[in-house]
C-alpha cells in the first residue's frame, strides 16, 4: 500500500532521524534521497532539519534556497576544499556536476548526512539535466544529448541499501542497520599519519635523492600530515620547505596544521607555496620540496622537480576527482627508478575524517568509477594486429566492465582524467570511443588502448566566424575552429567539420608499439569515410608528444601564449587535412603560423622551455632566406674572427632559420643547438643561457655559438 509522504509527515522525519543517530553512533556519513516534485522535495527536507541538530551547513545550488548555512554553486565547489563539514544539501534541480559531487563527498566528515535533492525518479533521467549544458556548444545541442549517465545513478541509487530514499508518494522500504557498536573519531594524529611524518623527516635528514611517494585516499590526513611535518622540519631543524601542487587552494589544510603546530612560525621564511611552472623557471632553494596532488601535474614536469631537487616527497590521492594516485605511480615509476633507485613508496589507508566502510564513499566511489582497477594484460599479444573497435554508447552502458576498463586506462595514461569524462563518454551526440583490443583465441579480450575523439565545426555562420575573430563573442564548445579563426582570421575553417583527438590512452606495458599511431590511423580513416575535413588535437607540448604527432603527419598550426600552471607548457594545435579545402587551409596555417612564432620568440613564446622551442622550430613550414655574399662574409668574420656576437646577430638569425628550414640544425649537439635557440632567437641574456644550460661561463658560451655557426656553414 502507498503511503502519501506529505511535508512534515512522521515517518519521514522519524527515518531520518533513526538514520543521522546511526551515523554519529557508526561514525560513517550517510545518503538521504528525496525525489519528488521541486517544492515537496524542499518542504520535506525544511521540515525535517528542523528536528536535526544544527551542524556546519553547505548547500550546492544555483537558485536561492531557504537553507540554513553556505550556499554555493557546484563550479565554487574548491574554494572549500580543505573544509570539514557536518550536513550537505545538493540541489539535484539544479543539475549533476560529477566533478563537484566528487568534491563535495569529499567534504562531509563522520556522522554527517548528504542530502540529495532529485526530480521524480521515474521522469528524472527523461531529458539531460540543467549541467549538461558545460558539454554543449550551444542550448541547440542540450536535446541531443544521451541521458545514459542519469539512468545509471538512478539504478545506483536504487540498489544502494545503506541509503535512505524517500519519494513522494511511494512507501519508505528502506530498512535501517542495527549497530551494537559506538565508533568514535580517531585521536589525531593518527598513527598512519604519524608514519608518514616520520617518513618525511627521514628524506630531510637522510642521504639526498631518496625521494618518497605518499599515496591516500580522500580523508586520510595526507595534506594535514605533510603541514605537520614541514613544521617541524622548521621547529626543529631551522630549514626551509617549499611546497607545490596544482593550485594554492589545494594546500590549505598543510598551512592550516602547519600554523596550529607552531603559530609563532613565519610561513613567508619557513613554509612557502610556489607554483609548479615557477619552480621550474627559477628552481629557488629549499632544503626539503613537497608536492601535493602529484596525480594532477604531468610527469614530465615531475620529472624536472625530481632531478632539481635532492629532497622531495609526492603525496597524491589514490582515487581523486583531480588526479589518480594510483595512475600517476604507474606513469612517474620508471622515472623514479631510472633517476633516483632508491625511492619509497607510503599508503596511508586509515580514515580520519571517518570510519572506515564508509557508505558515502563506497557510493560515490562506484558511482564516479573512483575506484576502477585496471586489470593486468599480457605482455604477449595473442594476435599480430590487435582489432579496433567503436563501441557505441547504449553498447557501453550496457557493459559496465567495459566502461570500469575505459575509464581506468584513461587515469592510468592522463593525469587530467576526470568523473565528468563519464558522463561525456555515455552522453555527449558528437564523442566516440576507439578501442584496441586483444581478441584473439578463446581467451577474454583485452583492452589495450582507448582514444576519445569529438566532432567539430560544420557550422555554417559567418556573422559567427567574424564575431569569434573580432573577439566579441566566444560560444562553448568547437574548441579547435574558434582558435584557428582567433589566429588565422580565415572563416572556412568554422564550417569544415574536424575530428578533434581529445585524449589517447596505451597501457604503459604495451606504450611504444604503435598502437596510437593505429588508433590515429582509424580516425583518419573514418573522417576519410564520412567526409570530414580534417584530424586535429590541442594538447600541453613536450617534444616526445610533437614526434609522436609528426610521425603521423600532423603539423603544428597554433601556440597559445599562455601556460598552463600545472604543466609549465603552453597548448598547441596540431592539425591533418583529409580533404582538398582542408589542405588548403592547412598550408595557409602552418605557412602563417610558422612566420609569427619566429616573431613571438622574442616576446609571449620567450619563455616557452628551450626543448619546446626547438622541437617546433624543427617542425614549421619556415621559408628559406637568401644570404649574400656580404652575408657569408659577416657569418665567417664572426665563426673564425672576433666580429661581435651584436654586430652579427641579425645574419645569425636569417642563417639559423634556413638551418631549420632545411633540416641541418640537425648535425648539431643538443645543447649546442638549444643554446642557438635561447641566444639567437629567444634572445636570452648570458647569464640565463649559462645557468640554464649549465655552461662554465661567458667565454664557453661564446665559443660554443662560433663552433657551431662554423660547422653549419661547412655542412
Amino acid at each position: 500500500m502507498s503511503m502519501d509522504l506529505q511535508p512534515n509527515n512522521e515517518e519521514l522525519i522519524k527515518r531520518v532521524l533513526q538514520l543521522q543517530a546511526l551515523a554519529q553512533k557508526s561514525f560513517q556519513r550517510r545518503l538521504v534521497v528525496l525525489s519528488g516534485t521541486e517544492k515537496w522535495v524542499q518542504d520535506s527536507l525544511l521540515s525535517v532539519l528542523q528536528e536535526l541538530k544544527c551542524v556546519k551547513t553547505l548547500t550546492v545550488t544555483e537558485k536561492c534556497t531557504a537553507f540554513e548555512g553556505d550556499i554555493s554553486s557546484a563550479s565554487k565547489l574548491k574554494t572549500y576544499l580543505g573544509s570539514e563539514l557536518g550536513r550537505i544539501i545538493w540541489d539535484g534541480f539544479s543539475g549533476l556536476n560529477p566533478d563537484s559531487f566528487g568534491a563535495a563527498s569529499g567534504l562531509l566528515k563522520g556522522g554527517g548526512i548528504f542530502f540529495l535533492l532529485l526530480p521524480n525518479l521515474s521522469t528524472f533521467a527523461r531529458s539531460p539535466d540543467p549541467d549538461y549544458i558545460r558539454m554543449c556548444s550551444g542550448q541547440d545541442e542540450l536535446p541531443l544529448c544521451g541521458t545514459r549517465f542519469l539512468k545509471r545513478f538512478i539504478k545506483l541509487i536504487q540498489a544502494d541499501e545503506s541509503a535512505l530514499l524517500i519519494e513522494q508518494n511511494q512507501p519508505v522500504t528502506t530498512s535501517l542497520e542495527d549497530i551494537t557498536d559506538t565508533l568514535m573519531p580517531l585521536s589525531l594524529p593518527s598513527e598512519d599519519q604519524l608514519t608518514l611524518i616520520d617518513n618525511i623527516q627521514s628524506v630531510s635528514k637522510g642521504r639526498a635523492r631518496r625521494p618518497l611517494v605518499v599515496l591516500a585516499d580522500r580523508g586520510r590526513g595526507k595534506s594535514s600530515a605533510l603541514g605537520i611535518a614541514a613544521a617541524l622540519i622548521a621547529k626543529k631543524m631551522q630549514l626551509k620547505v617549499l611546497i607545490t601542487a596544482p593550485s594554492q587552494r589545494a594546500c590549505e589544510a598543510a598551512f592550516k596544521h602547519f600554523h596550529q603546530q607552531f603559530p609563532e612560525l613565519s610561513l613567508d621564511n619557513h613554509f612557502v607555496f610556489i607554483p609548479p611552472d615557477e619552480l621550474i623557471e627559477q628552481t629557488p632553494e629549499c632544503h626539503l620540496l613537497l608536492v601535493d596532488e602529484a596525480a594532477a601535474i604531468p610527469s614530465p614536469v615531475l620529472k624536472i622537480l625530481l632531478l632539481n631537487y635532492p629532497r622531495i616527497v609526492f603525496s597524491s590521492t589514490v582515487h581523486g576527482y583531480e588526479g589518480n594516485g594510483n595512475g600517476f605511480a604507474i606513469r612517474f615509476k620508471k622515472e623514479l627508478d631510472t633517476h633516483t633507485p632508491q625511492w619509497r613508496s607510503i599508503t596511508l589507508k586509515q580514515p580520519i575524517r571517518w570510519a572506515p566502510n564508509d557508505p558515502l564513499e563506497a557510493f560515490t566511489f562506484q558511482f564516479l568509477l573512483l575506484n576502477t582497477k585496471f586489470p593486468e594484460v599480457s605482455l604477449n599479444l595473442k594476435s599480430s594486429i590487435p582489432e579496433v573497435q567503436w563501441p557505441t554508447q547504449d553498447e557501453l552502458i550496457k557493459n559496465e566492465s567495459l566502461l570500469c576498463h575505459i575509464i581506468s586506462l584513461l587515469v592510468l595514461a592522463h593525469y587530467q582524467t576526470s568523473p565528468s569524462d563519464i558522463r561525456l563518454i555515455l552522453d555527449h551526440p558528437k564523442i566516440r570511443t576507439v578501442l584496441i583490443v586483444d581478441n584473439k583465441g578463446e581467451q577474454k579480450e583485452q583492452l589495450i588502448g582507448v582514444m576519445l575523439i569529438i566532432e567539430e565545426g560544420g557550422v555554417n555562420d559567418d556573422e559567427l566566424a567574424q564575431s569569434i575573430f573580432q573577439g566579441t563573442r566566444r560560444p562553448r564548445g568547437h574548441l579547435i575552429p574558434q582558435a584557428l579563426i582567433a589566429s588565422s582570421g580565415d572563416k572556412n575553417i568554422l564550417s569544415q567539420r574536424t575530428f578533434r583527438v581529445m585524449r589517447i590512452a596505451i597501457h604503459p606495458d604495451h606504450a611504444r608499439k604503435g598502437f596510437g599511431s593505429i588508433l590515429l590511423n582509424a580516425a583518419s580513416e573514418c573522417a576519410v569515410h564520412e567526409n570530414v575535413d580534417s584530424v586535429s588535437s590541442s594538447f600541453g607540448i613536450t617534444p616526445e608528444l610533437m614526434k609522436f604527432w609528426q610521425k603521423n603527419h600532423f603539423q603544428p598550426v597554433r601556440l597559445g601564449a599562455h601556460k598552463d600552471g600545472a604543466s609549465g607548457t603552453q597548448s598547441a594545435i596540431l592539425y591533418k587535412a583529409i580533404s582538398e579545402p582542408a589542405l588548403v587551409l592547412s598550408k595557409q596555417f602552418s605557412d602563417q603560423f610558422g612566420q609569427q612564432f619566429l616573431a613571438d620568440l622574442l616576446y609571449h613564446h620567450r619563455y616557452v622551455s628551450v626543448d619546446n622551442a626547438f622541437s617546433l622550430l624543427n617542425s614549421l613550414s619556415l621559408n628559406k632566406i637568401e644570404l649574400s655574399k656580404k652575408d657569408l662574409r659577416e657569418l665567417y668574420a664572426y665563426a673564425e674572427y672576433h666580429r661581435s656576437f651584436e654586430d652579427s646577430l641579425a645574419v645569425l638569425k636569417k642563417f639559423m632559420t634556413n638551418c631549420f628550414c632545411d633540416g641541418s640544425i640537425s648535425i648539431l649537439a643538443n645543447q649546442n643547438a638549444f643554446l642557438i635557440v635561447m641566444r639567437i632567437f629567444q634572445a636570452h641574456d648570458i647569464k640565463t643561457c649559462v645557468d640554464r644550460l649549465k655552461l662554465g661561463g661567458k667565454k664557453e658560451l661564446a665559443k660554443m655559438i662560433k663552433s657551431s655557426t662554423l660547422k653549419l656553414l661547412g655542412n
